[in-house]
């Protein structure tokens, strides 16, 4: 058997009034059901609790030993219950994800059930879109966060990660027969930018030589992956998004030196629901 809070505030009530009947009114128990409960406790502990008096009852001495204990454990879970109420309160109810395919299809699954398993009351939603979808949302609270690798200069970023980059070509075009690829090697090629990838890609390529061709933009990867295939050019794309694609006819290279994107996780500094957006970032950006 296990001491319960009713025994241990009725232990209490005894020492405050008195009596084991004045100790049950207050506690709105029956007064049988008040000595019993105070018998079974005495049982458990293998100790007497209370003695009769002509006036009511008193705490024995062993019982006076333990008050201060119990009240201790009773104050613990009135202070508990009280963080409960409060949370409840004042923790949102509604968490809207925004982001890039790559970070949607790998790694938001995981990070949503661990943040569920911490905030299960929660109702979690998610949208994808492409960088700059991305980060128009969650400016203008379409979404409370975003993960996207260009963060609006006005939002909030927290740095989750990175991607590596790799470029993905046919297998027959000579440049991506190479042991190696450079940035600056691509200046001449048309690229395919799935997703708003677009200026990602052109910050790299701008980074190591002018690109002169205008480029194709497409919304996914497999599009971009059939054009390439197609031979409308080559793509740049980040390397957790090659497992599960269709790779017929097309290589994968990486490029030298080792290119990567910074993911991050951004939100407005006004947003309502702050505290959501805290925990969520804590669990992601603590494990990058």
């Amino acid at each position: 058997m296990k001491i319960s809070l009713v025994q241990l505030r009725l232990l209490a009530a005894i020492a405050e009034t008195g009596g084991v009947g004045a100790a049950a009114r207050r506690m709105r128990l029956t007064q049988s059901g008040a000595s019993q409960s105070i018998a079974t406790l005495e049982k458990i502990l293998g100790a007497e609790l209370i003695t009769r008096t002509s006036g009511g009852a008193a705490l024995t001495a062993f019982g006076r030993s333990v008050l201060a204990d119990a009240r201790a454990a009773l104050s613990a879970v009135d202070r508990i219950e009280t963080q409960a109420r409060s949370r409840e309160a004042d923790m949102p109810r509604r968490l809207r994800v925004a982001a890039i395919p790559s970070q949607m299809e790998h790694m938001l699954p995981g990070w949503r059930k661990a943040f569920l398993r911490l905030y299960p009351d929660v109702d979690f939603s998610a949208f994808e879109g492409g960088h700059d979808d991305v980060g128009q949302w969650v400016r203008d609270g379409i979404a409370d966060l975003g993960i996207t690798s260009l963060p609006l200069p006005e939002l909030e970023a927290a740095e989750a990660g990175r991607e590596e980059l790799v470029v993905v070509g046919r297998r027959d075009d000579p440049l991506i027969q190479r042991w190696k690829i450079a940035p600056e090697d691509l200046a001449a090629r048309r690229m395919i930018s799935s997703c708003g990838c677009e200026a990602v890609i052109e910050q790299i390529l701008s980074a190591n030589g002018e690109n002169t061709d205008e480029g194709v933009r497409t919304h996914d990867v497999p599009t971009a992956l059939e054009m390439v295939r197609n031979g409308v050019g080559m793509t740049m794309l980040s390397e957790i998004s090659l497992p599960g694609a269709d790779m017929r006819d097309l290589r994968a290279l990486r490029l030298d030196p080792p290119t990567f994107r910074t993911v991050y996780v951004v939100s407005r500094p006004d947003s309502p629901v702050r505290p959501l957006i805290g925990c969520f970032r804590e669990l992601v950006c603590g494990a990058a």
